[in-house]
């Protein structure tokens, strides 16, 4: 059974579901983005943003959990060094995309002239 692929792919998911539900109203309903706490930093991304930012993520999941499962197939041993180097990789990329986006938001000035 290909527990390793699916360990890291359930991580993926997860962290691509927690960028779905900031991409959601719902979570706006809950989370003030106006709060001065809020006011520079990933808390004052608007859904859109995270939108942009889930799409970016899912297309980069497709072929890291896609090496995830190619890697196990091949050798159970060698999928956990290489789907651990693969799960940092792919945060690391997604921490770029979000900085990307954060840099984005600044350059427009956070839309509402905070900053």
């Amino acid at each position: 059974m290909p527990v390793v692929a699916l360990v890291y792919t359930a991580i993926v998911v997860i962290e691509l579901i927690i960028i779905w539900v900031k991409s959601t109203e719902f979570f706006y309903y809950f989370h003030d983005r106006f709060d001065p706490a809020n006011v520079g930093n990933l808390g004052y991304l608007g859904p859109q943003n995270w939108r942009r930012i889930l799409r970016g993520a899912a297309i980069a999941a497709a072929p890291v959990v896609g090496v995830f499962w190619l890697t196990d197939y091949i050798s159970e041993f060698y999928a956990v060094p290489v789907g651990f180097v693969l799960l940092a990789l792919y945060n690391v990329m997604l921490r770029g995309i979000i900085s990307a986006e954060v840099s984005e938001e600044r350059r427009k000035d956070w839309r509402y002239g905070w900053y």
